[in-house]
């Protein structure tokens, strides 16, 4: 008991506690150091005098515990800051740390942790057992063995479901936990398109399938073992991964010499380069660290709707000033469509812009000035460089990392698909649109420039974006300075509008940038922050919910044919009832 007291209770709270070791709250030694000093404590408690009162070790270590728990933890849709690889590691210590100090103290610290699988389910191919990870962890789903004590302790039907699916035979913790007993919730009924915005995580799916179209994006605050990655992404259709990150057993972060220059760096990942830069990034800030301390990536907006999803990344803090911004906005065409803006506004000087495309091989790389692909078995991710008019395309050869020079013969040339364009004193819209089609098969999309806009239609769903931000633009009958609109003739989905009319007719109005879609009586809605929107009706509506909730006192302009409201969620539903209906 004294030896243990010693050499790991009081060791582990001088560096943790004391002198508050990883002060961002979460790295998996936490869990491993401070969860075994309590685990110690849990053993020897009672069995002498020295173990009667063991403060402030307990209380010191059980706070740096419970701040770990809650930091690396996030709530919003359920997501793990760390990583599916670091997740599983510091699940085993879990394992055994926490049911101790539920069985000898009665402290039930388990949930925070309910739900953070969440995002293992929805940002990748579950059915072929991949997750689209981001840093230093692997993208392989294993089974969820480390998972048991915590599926015994909740008893939750969503975690009963992930344990089961992934299990691959009986194990220890079979005997030790109760994992057969709890109810199962599969989630393949459920909307595979998901948002997690803690993390920053961005899902667009056409379905649970392995020939699924799926498109997973990373825009969020750091984390402990996370790459200067943000803004990067992955997508896969026809059961093929075109876009992807480096496997992290490519490299070796205590041997491999081009780890912390290039592996963990933005070079290294599907995101953006400033002047070619291949650091361009710099670690921004973690997640509820200290206030003010908000330089971090984050998801200004996301909508979900039947036909259409839309979000927008902010990456900007994280380029060291070089930009005023840098936004990473994308729009989902359902079902495998993708119009992705990313708009970079310069300072005082201006700068290259330069976005990543990395795949496997250099040799599956085509490049052209109107459209590029990534051509695999068969299909083509086709790339139309929609915006700006001049870019330059280029297949890049990237280095081997240091386990691939080692373990794989013959080595095969990888690559990276390069576009660059310049700002030129105004804020540069980069629009590429993304769709895949059999090998040789020419992508049915069309497009044409106007005034301050590019319109076009892609598999016969209509589009149009910006070209110079927030200025008015017309398409057909419709007047926004929307950033992009899709539509037909049952509805409008609007992405970063303040002003959309219809025929002349304001239909909305907005003190803020919207998101929203328009579509008979409901309008779905996503915003930043609570401001007033303007709304047209040709009657005065009966009634108007927003989430649910009715407006009292509606105030109707009977010459100008609206209505105002507050809105103070950043995103619901509203509903307008007409009476005369």
């Amino acid at each position: 008991r004294k030896a243990i007291i010693k050499n790991i209770i009081k060791g582990v709270y001088r560096t943790y506690v004391y002198d508050n070791n990883v002060v961002s709250n979460t790295s998996n030694w936490i869990a491993h150091t401070v969860g075994g000093s309590l685990m110690c404590m849990a053993a020897i408690y009672g069995d002498g005098p020295e173990t009667r009162n063991m403060e402030p070790y307990f209380t010191g270590s059980m706070m740096k515990f419970y701040a770990f728990i809650t930091h690396v933890t996030c709530p919003k849709g359920g997501a793990y800051g760390e990583g599916l690889g670091y997740n599983d590691y510091t699940f085993s210590n879990l394992s055994y740390s926490v049911p101790s100090l539920y069985n000898v103290f009665n402290i039930d610290v388990t949930a925070p942790l309910v739900g953070t699988y969440n995002e293992y389910i929805w940002g990748g191919l579950i059915k072929d057992r991949k997750w689209f990870g981001f840093g230093d962890s692997g993208d392989s789903i294993r089974s969820a063995t480390n998972w048991a004590f915590l599926l015994a302790m909740r008893k939750e039907p969503r975690l009963s479901w992930y344990y089961n699916y992934l299990k691959e035979g009986e194990t220890f913790d079979d005997v030790l936990f109760d994992t057969k007993d709890v109810p199962q919730n599969s989630p393949f009924d459920e909307n595979p398109t998901k948002v997690f915005p803690d993390i920053g995580t961005t899902v667009f799916k056409s379905g649970w399938g392995k020939n699924d179209f799926v498109f997973v994006m990373r825009t969020g605050p750091f984390y402990n073992h996370q790459h200067l990655d943000q803004g990067s992404f992955y997508l896969a259709d026809k059961g093929i991964i075109f876009i992807e990150d480096q496997p992290i057993d490519h490299s070796a972060y205590y041997t491999d010499p081009l780890y912390q220059s290039r592996f963990i760096q933005p070079v290294a990942h599907s995101t953006i380069l400033i002047n070619h830069n291949h650091q361009s990034q710099r670690v921004g800030d973690p997640l509820n660290f200290a206030p003010g301390f908000n330089d971090h990536a984050f998801i200004r907006q996301f909508l979900d709707c039947k036909d259409a999803s839309f979000s927008s990344g902010d990456i900007g803090r994280l380029y060291w000033g070089k930009v005023k911004s840098l936004t990473r906005n994308v729009l989902y065409i359902k079902p495998g469509t993708l119009l992705m803006l990313d708009i970079a506004k310069p300072r005082e000087k201006d700068v290259d812009v330069t976005l990543l495309y990395h795949t496997a091989h250099l040799k599956d790389i085509d490049t052209g000035q109107q459209i590029s692909k990534i051509t695999k078995d068969g299909f083509s991710l086709n790339i139309m460089h929609l915006a700006p008019q001049l870019v330059e395309s280029k297949a890049v050869e990237t280095p081997h990392f240091l386990n691939t020079l080692l373990k794989e013969k013959p080595l095969i040339k990888e690559g990276v698909l390069t576009v660059t364009a310049h700002t030129h004193g105004a804020p540069l819209v980069m629009a590429n649109l993304l769709t895949t089609t059999k090998e040789g098969v020419i992508p049915d999309v069309t497009s044409k420039k106007g005034d301050g806009f590019v319109s076009g239609v892609a598999s016969g769903k209509k589009f149009a974006f910006s070209t110079k931000p927030d200025s008015v633009f017309r398409v057909g009958n419709i007047e926004t300075n929307a950033l992009a609109i899709t539509w037909d003739d049952s509805y409008w989905f609007v992405a970063l509008a303040t002003i959309f009319k219809e025929k002349g007719v304001t239909l909305i109005k907005s003190d803020m940038p919207l998101t929203f879609e328009l579509k008979g009586n409901e309008i779905h809605y996503s915003c930043n922050r609570k401001g007033n929107v303007i709304i047209h009706a040709d009657r005065k509506p009966s009634s108007v919910q927003i989430n649910g909730v009715g407006i009292k006192n509606l105030e109707y302009d009977k010459v100008r044919k609206t209505f105002s409201i507050q809105l103070s969620d950043k995103s619901g539903t509203i509903v307008i009832n007409d009476g005369n209906k």
